[in-house]
């Protein structure tokens, strides 16, 4: 995991890395994914997580909202960025802990 940013330049770095990871998912074409299974998997269990994330908290309290669109895109880029590891359950609890009240 990278340290915590230091500078704007930083914060620009990551930005721009999200983005990237998040247009590569994205563009995944269906004959791309159906010769995948890892990422068919974890994204259904991206999918069913973010749908059973607490709906306490006024930015996840929408269905189909901002808040509930960026977790899944956060957690789908970041599956992307560490495909060996997969999805990991524990990912939308920690995410939702960052977000500020």
């Amino acid at each position: 995991m990278r340290p915590y940013p230091k500078t704007h330049d930083h914060t620009q770095k990551w930005a721009a890395d999200y983005l990237g990871l998040r247009a590569q998912w994205q563009s995944r074409t269906p004959a791309q994914e159906a010769r995948c299974a890892a990422w068919r998997g974890a994204r259904s269990a991206v999918d069913k997580d973010v749908r059973r994330t607490d709906r306490r908290h006024p930015f996840f309290a929408r269905e189909g909202g901002a808040g509930l669109r960026a977790l899944r895109a956060v957690l789908l880029s970041h599956v992307t960025y560490d495909a060996d590891l997969g999805y990991c359950q524990v990912r939308p609890v920690v995410l939702k802990s960052t977000r500020k009240t």
